[in-house]
């Protein structure tokens, strides 16, 4: 929201210096209940069983979500209330809601909580009739001018998703036309190197130089296979073939077939018999996109750390690196398709995590962390006939 449309905004709700008074005077006199009504407000919006599906409500990110409010309510009541600065904080809390995915009724009916917390107060407070009026008047307003910023968070989140789907239906319709057409010449460069490389054998012909050029050359063209591979999953809806997957297995497989150099640690510790009912290419897909990022991003030396365990009806899947990390400017957009901050990547891969997760119920994040890169994955327990969850076979 543009600072002139906010003071549309305050003129329409006729919150002048003198509301902007009364406000600043019962913030003097309930300024010691906001952190328990701020409470509440946490304990409501936490009651919702889609709320506590969700594994990125976690008790830091709810923590650091209090406190922000609370320094909200306050912000809200005492002024000022115009200005960039004061757009900005709105703008901060906004994206704290979106982020934990607080669904939009949940956050209507939450914000009645502090309405009614506040106007209960004054009224049992305020002996004056005509400043109690005009007390309950200003809150009201006021509140009326947070929710309608808190809705225009939703909207730009909105937006940028109808960006993205776009992104995704052009790269769709890319990948559509040119994915055959390159295929089969692929298929011909890879064929040709694997027999260029059997007659040297069968000529023993011993060339070091030769056979440096001819491995490059395919994994040039693996890599090439990959790339449409990406783009084509990224583009088509399928939906997840799901059965009982062990976490494990998956990282085991992936990691073979990884090949981290020997200066790479990779620390490995996943809950015994963790398994998760999703699609077992497409859970290899996600962690593989994530386990290469974090190689990438290592360079050298480092640590990659891959960790699973039960949370929240679901699974929990942490990959963290050691590497630089990604810069706060960078952070909003890494889940965007085309966006990659790699000199030679392609902003296929964190996209296609997002999408495959999503397909699965679930939600993926990038962790705020001190140093390196951390991505939580949730996926949640979604069979409705246990039974039938528990006679399903494990994939290898």
């Amino acid at each position: 929201m543009e600072p002139q449309r906010l003071d549309e905004l305050l003129a329409c709700l006729e919150l002048d210096s003198n509301a902007a008074g009364t406000l600043a005077g019962f913030f003097g006199l309930v300024k010691s209940e906001i952190p328990a009504i701020i409470d509440e407000f946490c304990q409501f919006i936490t009651r919702d069983p889609l709320i506590v599906r969700r594994a990125n409500v976690s008790e830091i990110n709810l923590h650091c979500l209090k406190n922000s409010l609370v320094l909200w309510l306050e912000s809200t009541l005492s002024g000022p209330h115009s200005g960039a600065a004061f757009l900005e904080s709105r703008r901060r809390i906004g994206k704290a809601h979106v982020q934990i995915d607080l669904p939009q009724e949940v956050m209507f009916t939450a914000m009645n909580c502090i309405r009614s917390h506040l106007l209960t107060f004054a009224l049992r407070h305020i002996s004056d009739l005509k400043q109690c009026e005009a007390t309950l008047l200003s809150v009201n307003r006021i509140l009326d001018l947070e929710l309608a910023l808190m809705i225009e968070s939703y909207r730009v989140q909105q937006q940028d998703q109808i960006k993205n789907h776009e992104r995704l239906a052009t790269i769709g319709q890319f990948a559509a036309s040119i994915g055959h057409e390159l295929r089969n010449p692929l298929g011909t460069i890879e064929t040709s190197v694997y027999l260029m490389a059997q007659r040297l054998d069968r000529l023993g012909v011993i060339d070091e130089g030769m056979q440096r050029y001819l491995v490059k050359a395919r994994k040039q063209v693996q890599l090439c296979s990959k790339i449409i591979t990406d783009m084509l999953e990224l583009a088509r809806s399928r939906a997840p073939q799901r059965q009982l997957v062990s976490i494990e297995r998956v990282v085991d497989d992936v990691l073979d077939g990884l090949m981290l150099p020997a200066s790479v640690i990779q620390r490995k510790i996943i809950t015994p018999n963790l398994s998760a009912f999703a699609d077992p290419g497409q859970l290899r897909s996600v962690i593989a996109n994530l386990l290469e990022n974090g190689r990438d991003a290592i360079g050298g030396a480092g640590t990659l750390e891959i960790e699973g365990f039960p949370a929240k009806d679901g699974v929990a899947i942490r990959i963290r690196d050691t590497g630089p990390g990604i810069a706060k400017a960078d952070q909003p957009r890494v889940f965007e398709a085309s966006f990659t901050t790699k000199s030679h990547g392609n902003g296929l891969g964190l996209a296609l995590c997002q999408r495959i997760v999503s397909a699965h119920g679930g939600t993926i994040e990038l962790e705020q962390v001190a140093s390196g890169a951390s991505f939580l994955v949730w996926l949640p327990n979604v069979v409705a006939d246990r039974a039938g969850f528990d006679k399903a076979e494990s994939t290898d």
